[in-house]
């Protein structure tokens, strides 16, 4: 099995959605960009740029009064809609079996859930 960043990258998008906000900060997570901003409108875009330690529910009523939010494209669960076009240079490989370390910052400590996703980066 190969695990790339981007696949990492899914992780650290969902790890921002806990309760606990925080976010991965190695392996390189995916971040917002041109795709991402395409797809979710300007305001998440922004609000993920100034700050993507926020959680996919705040996105959501930020994106319900944008006129240029599409929430299929967006697909906003999947890695707070950071997008894999954005981040084709974050790709790393690994072997089967091949230990990996994560660091994570959290920015709002509290009790909760953390959710980590591993996606298939040739469609996502």
């Amino acid at each position: 099995m190969k695990f790339t960043a981007s696949t990492l990258a899914a992780a650290g998008g969902m790890i921002a959605s806990a309760n606990a906000h925080g976010f991965i900060t190695s392996p390189q997570a995916r971040m917002p960009g041109d795709a991402m901003q395409s797809a979710c409108g300007m305001q998440v875009y922004y609000n993920q740029m100034g700050d993507n330690y926020g959680n996919v529910q705040g996105e959501l009523q930020v994106a319900s009064s944008q006129d240029d939010y599409k929430a299929d494209p967006c697909n906003i669960w999947m890695c707070k809609g950071f997008k894999f076009e954005d981040n084709k240079d974050n790709v790393q490989s690994y072997t089967p079996g091949q230990n990996v370390d994560f660091t994570v910052d959290i920015r709002a400590p509290h009790t909760g859930y953390a959710n980590v996703s591993i996606v298939k980066t040739s469609s996502n």
